[in-house]
C-alpha cells in the first residue's frame, strides 16, 4: 500500500493520511532494504495531507454504514419519527385522544396501532433508529479519535527522511550560521509563535502545525452531539414521569403508576430507575391573582416524609422552582377546586370524598366564564346506575342570556338569564347539579373526572351550594330520584404536580450540552496550518576550489507552508514566520529570497 491508497480508504486510515501520519515498514527486495511509508508512526516529511472528505461523501459496503452520511439520515430518521409523535395521540399522556381517534377512525386506527404509532417513543422501531444512531455515530468517532491519538503521539518522533514538498507558499533563508545552530534557532522562533514542534531528523528537517484544536474541537463537538444524543436514548428508555393532582390535607404515595392521575415510563425504568416511595401531603395552596383576575403566583406548601430514611421535612413547590427528592423532580403544574362531598341512599352512603373540577377542555387553573365540571359515578346505585354531574361556578353572577349565549333559542326570551363566574377565589360559590341515569360506560377507558354521557340520559337539574353560603333558596345538600342524597361540606383547593425522575439522560445531557458549548470555540475559531522546514548547508560559490566546510560557509533554511482553512489569512501569517525565523538566525551574512 502506498501512500496514496490512503486518499481512499476510510474513517480512521483515511483520517491518518489527512493529519500526515505515516509508519515505516521495511520491504525486503533481492538486493537492498527499501523502506516505504505506510500507517501511523511518525510524521511523513515529503507528503502533504489532503483535503479532509464532506460529511456526505459516498461510500459503500461496511464504509458506508461507518460514515456520517448514514449518520446524517438516521438522524433525519429519528426526526421524522419524533415529528410523528407528537402530531398523532401517544397511550402514554393522552389515551382518551387515543380512544376517541380510534372510534372515529377505526381504519386508520388499526393501522396506526399495529404500527405503533401511538406509543412512537417507546416502540421498538424508534428505539432501534435511536440505537442504530448511536452505533453509527460511534463507528464514525472511534477511528478520528485513534488518529488523533496517534497524530498527536507522532509529533514526540521526527518525521520521516525525504524531500520538502512542492507549495506556493515557499520562501529560503541564507545564514552564516551552521545547519544544526540555524535550526536550532529555527525551533525556538516556532516555539515563541506557539507552533508545535516536531524533533528534527538527520537530514536537519522538521515540521510544524498550528490549529490542532480544530480537529480536537471537532471532535469533541461530536462526541458531545453523541452524548446529547446518548442521553434523549436514556432519557426515553430509563424515565418515568406522570401527574397527580392532591387536594388540601391529603397524602399522596409515589410508589408506582397506579398512584398517578397520568402515567408513562421508559422500557427499562422499572429496572433502572425505580420509584422512591415517599408521602407527600398539600399542607396548603396559595394562589394571588392580578387585577385583571389572571394568577400572578401560586405555592403549594408540602410536607415529604420517607418512613425507610425517617426524613419528614415541610417544603414549598413554585413555578419553574421544583421539589427534588432523591432524583425525582416535583413541579407545580396547576390547581383547581375540589369539593368535599357526600352522596348517601338511605342509610348506606355511596361515596364520600373530594369531587376535582376542570374546565370544558380538561384543563385546570383559573375557572372561565362557564364554571368547571366535576363528576360522581355511582355504579352500586339501587334502579340502575347513576351519574352526578356538578358544575361550580366560585363567584356566580346573573346575566342576560342573549348575552352569553345569543344564537341560542333562550336568548329571544323576555328575562332569561344565565349564569357565569367573574371570579375565582369562591366568595359566592353555586354549583349546578345534574343527575344522569343509565350506562356510565365503565368497561371502556374515560376520564376519571368526567361522566361518558354517551349512554346517559338525564333525569334532574337543581343548584347547591356550601356550608357558610347556604340560604332558605339554596341549601348544601340536595335530594335526587331513587333516593338519592347529595351533600357538600366544603370547598378546598387541589395542586396538581407534574412528577419527573429522569436521572441517567439528565446527568449525561448536562455534561455533554457544557461539552458541546465548549467545544465550538476551538472547532470555530481555529485554523490548520503547516510549515515545512529543511536547514542544509550553504552551496559554495562555483568559481571556489575550496572544499565544503559547512561550519564556515553558513546554511540555507527551506520554508514551506500550507493553509487547511482560511487561506486568504495565511499570507500574512507565513510572512510573519519567515521574518520571525530570519530574525532569529540573523547572522554577519543573512540574505532571504523567494524560492
Amino acid at each position: 500500500m502506498t501512500t496514496s491508497d490512503f486518499v481512499t480508504d476510510v474513517n480512521g486510515n483515511e483520517k491518518l493520511n489527512q493529519l500526515g501520519i505515516s509508519r515505516v515498514v521495511e520491504v525486503r527486495t533481492a538486493t537492498r532494504t527499501e523502506k516505504r511509508l505506510e500507517g501511523s508512526g511518525m510524521q511523513d516529511f515529503s507528503t502533504v495531507p489532503p483535503e479532509p472528505p464532506r460529511a456526505l461523501h459516498r461510500y459503500t459496503g461496511w464504509a458506508r454504514l461507518r460514515s456520517m452520511r448514514t449518520a446524517i439520515w438516521l438522524l433525519l430518521a429519528v426526526a421524522a419519527a419524533s415529528v410523528v409523535g407528537s402530531l398523532v395521540p401517544q397511550k402514554n399522556n393522552s389515551a382518551s385522544r387515543v380512544s376517541k381517534f380510534v372510534a372515529d377512525h377505526p381504519f386508520w386506527g388499526t393501522v396506526f396501532d399495529r404500527l405503533m404509532l401511538f406509543e412512537v417513543f417507546t416502540s421498538w422501531w424508534f428505539l432501534f433508529l435511536v440505537g442504530m444512531l448511536l452505533f453509527v455515530l460511534f463507528l464514525c468517532l472511534l477511528p478520528r479519535t485513534r488518529a488523533l491519538v496517534d497524530y498527536h503521539r507522532s509529533f514526540k518522533q521526527p518525521p520521516s527522511e525525504g524531500s520538502i514538498p512542492s507549495l506556493s507558499f515557499s520562501r529560503r533563508i541564507e545564514t552564516a550560521r551552521n545547519p544544526e545552530e540555524a535550526l536550532s534557532l529555527v525551533r525556538s522562533a516556532l516555539s515563541r509563535a506557539r507552533w508545535r514542534v516536531s524533533p528534527q531528523n538527520g537530514r536537519f528537517q522538521l515540521i510544524a502545525e498550528k490549529g490542532w484544536w480544530r480537529e480536537a474541537g471537532s471532535l469533541a463537538f461530536h462526541w458531545a452531539l453523541f452524548g446529547v444524543f446518548l442521553a434523549g436514548a436514556l432519557t426515553v428508555a430509563t424515565k418515568f414521569e406522570g401527574y397527580v393532582a392532591i387536594v388540601e390535607g391529603h397524602r399522596w404515595y409515589e410508589g408506582g403508576q397506579v398512584t398517578f392521575d397520568d402515567y408513562s415510563q421508559g422500557r427499562f425504568a422499572s429496572l433502572v430507575n425505580p420509584h422512591r416511595n415517599f408521602y407527600l401531603t398539600l399542607e396548603d395552596f396559595d394562589v394571588r391573582y392580578r387585577p385583571d383576575g389572571s394568577p400572578e403566583n401560586f405555592t403549594s406548601t408540602v410536607t415529604l416524609e420517607d418512613e425507610r430514611s425517617g426524613i419528614k421535612r415541610q417544603d414549598y413547590i413554585r413555578v419553574n422552582k421544583p421539589l427534588n427528592y432523591g432524583g425525582v423532580k416535583i413541579y407545580q403544574a396547576s390547581y383547581g377546586w375540589a369539593a368535599d362531598a357526600k352522596v348517601t341512599e338511605g342509610d348506606k352512603v355511596l361515596f364520600e370524598g373530594p369531587v376535582l373540577f376542570f374546565a370544558e377542555d380538561r384543563s385546570s387553573g383559573p375557572s372561565p366564564p362557564t364554571g368547571v365540571v366535576g363528576a360522581i359515578k355511582l355504579p352500586s346505585a339501587s334502579g340502575g346506575q347513576a351519574g352526578i354531574e356538578l358544575r361550580l361556578f366560585p363567584d356566580f353572577r346573573l346575566v342576560p342570556y342573549r348575552a352569553t349565549n345569543p344564537d341560542a333559542p333562550e336568548a329571544s326570551q323576555r328575562g332569561a338569564l344565565d349564569i357565569i363566574t367573574v371570579g375565582d377565589e369562591a366568595n359566592r360559590p353555586l354549583v349546578l347539579v345534574t343527575e344522569y341515569r343509565g350506562d356510565l360506560g365503565l368497561d371502556r377507558p374515560q376520564n376519571v373526572y368526567r361522566l361518558d354521557k354517551r349512554l346517559l340520559s338525564e333525569v334532574d337539574q337543581t343548584f347547591a351550594t356550601f356550608p357558610g353560603h347556604s340560604n332558605d333558596k339554596i341549601g348544601d345538600s340536595v335530594e335526587l330520584s331513587g333516593g338519592l342524597r347529595l351533600q357538600l361540606l366544603s370547598l378546598r383547593r387541589y395542586s396538581v404536580f407534574q412528577v419527573r425522575s429522569d436521572t441517567w439522560g439528565a446527568s449525561v445531557a448536562a455534561v455533554a450540552g457544557a461539552a458541546v458549548f465548549i467545544s465550538l470555540f476551538p472547532a470555530l475559531y481555529s485554523w490548520r496550518r503547516r510549515i515545512w522546514v529543511e536547514v542544509s548547508p550553504r552551496r559554495p560559490s562555483s568559481t571556489s576550489s575550496e572544499p565544503v566546510d559547512s561550519e564556515r560557509s553558513g546554511a540555507s533554511v527551506e520554508i514551506r507552508g500550507k493553509a487547511f482553512q482560511r487561506r486568504e489569512l495565511f499570507e500574512a501569517e507565513f510572512d510573519a514566520v519567515v521574518n520571525a525565523i530570519s530574525d532569529a538566525v540573523s547572522g554577519s551574512e543573512k540574505r532571504c529570497c523567494i524560492s
